[in-house]
């Protein structure tokens, strides 16, 4: 997208109107702390049903573990 096209997709979405006067120049980027990676023992029930509710959910989460 264009600089043009942004600024004209932000004036179209409301939910951008309250930001229209922030001087966004002052902004600072901030990085989160590191996480911690952590085993944790589920019973099969419990896994199964997340399995089930939300497939693919542990093939989700690799990619942000693997940056850890």
């Amino acid at each position: 997208m264009t600089d043009a096209e942004i600024d004209a997709a932000v004036a179209a979405d409301p939910g951008w109107a309250e930001f229209e006067t922030v001087d966004w120049s002052k902004a600072a980027v901030v990085t989160p702390p590191r996480k911690q990676a952590i085993s944790i023992c589920l019973d099969q029930d419990l896994i199964d049903y997340f399995k089930i509710a939300r497939p693919g959910l542990s093939a989700a989460h690799q990619p942000s573990c693997a940056a850890m």
